[in-house]
């Protein structure tokens, strides 16, 4: 590990350490995130207090969530998948309600039947009245990601947050409210059925202890509401 002042010396030498700096802060933060942290950054270099900054004029979370997904069409915010929603109800909830698509669209991204995503949408409704409040929208779902059927859901969402974001199994655990065991579980099914032989190792890394979930969940299109034997799609 990096001691916190050899960091400091090689973001100071190295020529492409800030860019690559620059990229990942702006792959994570949102344009008022940004403006905050740039605000902080030049109170601490004039001597100012960090805390004196003022927030950014648009900081409600509802509102960067609406802004965030007028330029994001194509992505569902991860935190969705937090909720007690089945991952097919909250795409489908999400696209629904805060993208403001039909049935018919929903249907034809997701390569689904329009008749279960109005099945699936109804039992979102249900278990789900009031709308999402996304307040973390950095981590985006690329819709591409969610209308493979090799893997569920659940599999795909962790898949890309571990192998494309880099998250570890911890740090997405925390992100979707579920257990250790289950991300870990499941990326390790997921891994299998894409046939990966090289899955992500994080032996090393330290696990956190986080509440285990409920049981599986309703897939797309499934009316009965039973039981898959391959957990939460």
């Amino acid at each position: 590990m990096v001691a916190p002042g050899d960091r400091a010396a090689t973001l100071r030498t190295s020529p492409t350490a800030l860019p690559t700096m620059d990229e990942f802060l702006v792959s994570r933060l949102t344009p008022d995130e940004l403006t905050l942290l740039l605000s902080k950054i030049q109170a601490a270099l004039a001597g100012t207090p960090t805390s004196n900054v003022p927030l950014p004029t648009t900081h409600d979370p509802t509102a960067l969530a609406r802004q965030h997904s007028e330029t994001n069409a194509e992505h569902v915010p991860a935190q969705i998948f937090s909720t007690e929603l089945a991952p097919a109800e909250a795409v489908v909830k999400y696209l629904k309600e805060e993208l403001g698509w039909n049935y018919h669209r929903i249907g034809v991204r997701l390569k689904r039947d329009e008749r279960g995503i109005w099945g699936t949408y109804r039992r979102a409704t249900r278990k789900m009245p009031t709308r999402f409040v996304i307040t973390d929208p950095r981590y985006l779902i690329p819709l591409d990601v969610l209308c493979t059927r090799e893997t569920s859901v659940l599999e795909s969402v962790i898949g890309y947050l571990v192998d494309s974001l880099h998250l570890t199994f911890s740090e997405a655990a925390t992100l979707l409210v579920k257990s250790y065991s289950t991300v870990y579980t499941t990326y390790t099914r997921a891994s299998r059925k894409s046939g990966n032989t090289t899955p992500y190792n994080e032996e090393q890394r330290v696990k956190a202890p986080l509440k285990p979930q409920g049981g599986a969940q309703a897939p797309f299109g499934n009316p009965t509401g039973r039981k898959t034997t391959g957990g939460k799609r």
